[in-house]
């Protein structure tokens, strides 16, 4: 690659923090080279120098030299594959999770002017650039761009794949990592908003026969999100019955091969609890995560405990009959965590999240219960920990106990010293325990 070949040589540059990449590059800000696909002017798109930018994505050589290419108006000596190489370069880190809106619109602009530049050089993108922009389309939420995509692709009569129309369903009902943007149907008295899984059930009752595709168990897994947001509890449950076979109170049966390619995954577990904590329904969330990661050998992720931590720290809130959880519920699953999970290492945001809600809500008795079930695990899992673990986790932990014992001072002297005993010999005893 004529215009990129320089840039192979530098491939040790990628493993570079944003801050250090822009040290090394002294590029200029994005606004000096975003370039406006509409009147053709150089204009500021953005404002701020770049390192803010470049935390959210991906610190690629690739998607720079593109813009100063742009800005050299140097755009016309790329070939296809050096513009599909820019394309498949732009990624977000962690899925886009937690962008601010400055960095969604900074992603929206970048993604147009590939577009852009994609149509006036003639370059014809396949339907797997397409669902990268697609991918990108429905992290950030951006519906815009993904009518566009989707408008191109029947435009030129593409073929659709399983993966493209994935993230065509993804774009209509959302993620789950985005479901806390969206106003719950379980919150009493929420206005009826436009349905989503209609849309979404329609693509996969025609979209994917007339193409002569089978949906798979991300197919699904887009469509409980759907489900979700619509509030359709009952049709969540008829879905998991009817593909997977599970059902709350009963034992799994397995109606799917491992080398089908409908057998769930842990993305499965993560939007099962996602949709039925959107709900509520927290100790659904667990009871069918706990089935179907049974029935199919499925781990139940950290990860998934954290969705259902989440969950059952927001949904108090709720008013609705679907909100049938309290502020209890944390130190219930929490435990169920511990318990299910003490052979193992301890995963800190876990505790750390319910510990923040009991801050929050000033529950200083289920506080405590939590920083001494944080510390039992510790000292269970001792022997799987590393020496740098170790000294992490005993630091989080001595922070919040260091809270509970300053946070005790406006009590009455008696109270103030059996507390403050009370954690200096658990901690005494921890350090012991770790060190032998």
């Amino acid at each position: 690659m004529r215009i990129l070949r320089f840039l192979c040589t530098n491939s040790r540059f990628e493993a570079l923090s944003p801050l250090t990449l822009v040290r090394r590059l002294h590029v200029r800000s994005f606004e000096e080279l975003l370039y406006n696909a509409e009147d053709r002017k150089f204009k500021s798109a953005v404002t701020g120098p770049i390192q803010t930018f470049l935390r959210p994505l991906t610190p690629s050589f690739y998607l720079l030299n593109y813009l100063k290419l742009r800005n050299n108006n140097s755009l016309s000596k790329l070939k296809p594959t050096e513009f599909r190489v820019i394309l498949r370069s732009f990624k977000l880190l962690n899925s886009g999770n937690r962008l601010t809106e400055r960095e969604k619109e900074t992603t929206v602009k970048i993604l147009e002017l590939i577009l852009h530049d994609a149509n006036e050089l003639g370059i014809r993108l396949n339907i797997g650039d397409f669902t990268h922009i697609l991918r990108i389309a429905m992290y950030i939420g951006h519906e815009p761009v993904a009518d566009k995509v989707i408008k191109i692709v029947k435009k030129d009569e593409l073929r659709p794949t399983v993966d493209y129309l994935n993230s065509v369903l993804g774009n209509y009902g959302g993620c789950r990592w985005s479901m806390n943007k969206f106003i719950s149907p379980a919150w009493k008295g929420t206005p009826t908003q436009e349905p989503v899984s209609t849309a979404m059930l329609e693509a996969i009752d025609v979209d994917f026969p007339r193409n002569g595709l089978a949906p798979n168990s991300t197919t699904y897994d887009y469509l409980i999100i759907g489900l979700a947001r619509d509030g359709k509890i009952e049709e969540i449950r008829d879905l998991l019955q009817r593909v997977w076979g599970i059902s709350q109170g009963k034992p799994g049966e397995r109606l799917v091969n491992r080398n089908n390619s409908l057998y769930p995954t842990s993305h499965t577990l993560l939007s099962v609890a996602s949709a039925f904590g959107f709900l509520g329904d927290i100790p659904t969330a667990v009871d069918l995560c706990k089935e179907l990661a049974k029935t199919y050998e499925i781990r139940f992720s950290e990860l998934a405990w954290c969705y259902i931590i989440y969950w059952s720290t927001v949904a108090p809130k709720f008013k609705s009959a679907a909100g049938i959880t309290n502020n209890s519920y944390p130190d219930i699953y929490s435990r169920m965590y511990y318990l299910l999970n003490k052979d193992r290492i301890p995963y800190p945001k876990i505790y750390q999240k319910v510990i923040a809600f009991y801050k929050k809500i000033k529950k200083p008795g289920l506080l405590e219960r939590v920083c001494q079930r944080w510390m039992k695990h510790l000292m269970h899992s001792q022997k799987l920990l590393s020496p740098k673990e170790k000294e992490r986790q005993k630091e989080l932990l001595f922070r919040e106990i260091s809270f509970i014992i300053n946070n005790n001072k406006k009590g009455n002297a008696s109270s103030q010293n059996r507390i403050r005993v009370k954690w200096m010999n658990l901690l005494h005893r921890l350090q012991v325990f770790l060190e032998s």
